[in-house]
């Protein structure tokens, strides 16, 4: 039996994800253990295909069922067209079309073929909150009613995280997605508390040069750039003051290098919070080779030849630095310019940093 303690600290985590989509994953993982499952997760789908959203489970099977196996899973597929909130018996779905490739090939070597589903209400795509394991002996009363306990704060949950954030089952690509973009990107409420920060904004006020967290908020070291800042934020947070469309802040930095410039957004939700870009022009935004490689058909050398080329280095050097001969890199810089449509290293470059955002 689950303790009073662990219930409430489970659904506390679920809460919480609202405000900080990784902690939807690790709010997955907590029922994955609680229930000592080899799963637990919301899928989501838009008619297409399916795919695991705010989930926890092995590694191999969620790629594997990414690529193909949500194509014929006929166990969700059933819930899918079923009634909101009804819960259903993994083991008695899988037993219907007992030894399919789905249920064979993926269900029993992954060990998840029982368990207990869901269809929940997303005001938008198909979605399934599931809870699955091994053997039938997984699906107890217990677990049943655990489940089912759990089932109106996941719900509840995700209402809440769309109506503020937009779009509630996509956390995690939202959250790669900001980490991949190389701007600082911070989410604040209207007294500047930090909400959310991707990868490089944790960066730079980790880095404390000029810009910090103070007592969980966003502090500017200088005296001007704080009261600039502040205004900015009260603008974009719908107060009467500055531009409502958002204003650019420059906030020195006490190391002597260029300023940070950021620029302060309102929410696209009614939640009076702001979304602030942070610039550091002292860093160079490169696009990932794979990026050029997968937009432009450039094959690996090309690529680092095309990176090269980025950084101002001349041909020579980089035929040396490559290993390879200077007619092998005009050779790759002639079949860069004729699959980027470029005809000079100049409009090379400006493209690329067009790319790199």
């Amino acid at each position: 039996m689950v303790t009073v303690d662990e219930f409430s600290r489970i659904t506390a985590r679920i809460q919480t994800a609202v405000l900080d989509p990784q902690d939807w994953t690790a709010a997955m993982a907590d029922l994955r253990t609680l229930f000592d499952a080899q799963s637990a997760a919301v899928v989501v789908s838009d008619g297409i295909r399916r795919q695991p959203r705010c989930g926890d489970m092995p590694g191999e099977a969620r790629s594997s069922y990414t690529d193909y196996y949500h194509r014929v899973d006929y166990v969700l597929a059933e819930i899918e067209t079923g009634p909101i909130g009804l819960l259903h018996s993994g083991a008695a779905l899988v037993a219907r079309r007992d030894g399919t490739e789905f249920d064979a090939d993926w269900l029993r070597p992954h060990g998840m073929a029982s368990g207990f589903f869901v269809r929940l209400a997303t005001g938008g795509e198909t979605a399934v909150f599931l809870v699955a394991g091994h053997g039938a002996g997984f699906e107890t009363p217990d677990r049943a009613q655990l489940f089912a306990a759990l089932v109106p704060h996941v719900q509840q949950a995700l209402r809440i995280e769309r109506h503020l954030h937009g779009r509630v089952l996509h956390a995690d690509d939202a959250a790669r997605a900001a980490d991949a973009i190389q701007r600082g990107l911070l989410l604040l409420d209207r007294d500047g508390t930090v909400l959310h920060a991707n990868s490089e904004a944790d960066r730079i006020l980790d880095g404390n040069d000029g810009l910090a967290r103070r007592a969980g908020r966003l502090h500017a070291e200088s005296a001007e750039a704080r009261h600039r800042l502040q205004t900015a934020i009260l603008a974009a947070a719908g107060l009467p003051i500055g531009d409502p469309g958002g204003g650019w802040v420059a906030c020195c930095r006490p190391s002597g290098r260029r300023p940070y410039l950021l620029h302060v957004l309102p929410t696209p939700a009614d939640d009076c919070g702001t979304l602030i870009v942070l610039i550091d022009l002292d860093r160079r935004i490169e696009p990932p080779v794979e990026v050029l490689r997968r937009i432009y058909g450039l094959t690996r050398a090309e690529s680092q030849v095309a990176m090269r080329v980025l950084n101002g280095d001349g041909l020579a050097p980089i035929a040396e630095e490559l290993s390879v001969s200077l007619t092998t890199v005009r050779t790759h810089l002639q079949r860069i310019f004729d699959k980027t449509g470029t005809h000079r290293q100049a409009e090379l470059v400006r493209l690329l940093l067009t790319v790199s955002g």
